[in-house]
């Protein structure tokens, strides 16, 4: 399928296009998930004191 898709120029720009959106859904994913985990340490050093 992939294959097919490359043949034509608007499959193949389609193809690149949808790769770089998941790459970037990729980053915010993990800017998020690195956000949370901030926040979850802070929260955990406010009750320790």
């Amino acid at each position: 399928m992939i294959n097919e898709q490359l043949i034509t120029d608007e499959g193949s720009c389609q193809l690149i296009i949808g790769e770089f959106i998941t790459s970037n859904n990729k980053k915010m994913a993990l800017k998020k998930i690195t956000k949370h985990r901030n926040n979850y340490k802070k929260m955990n050093v406010k009750n320790k004191k």
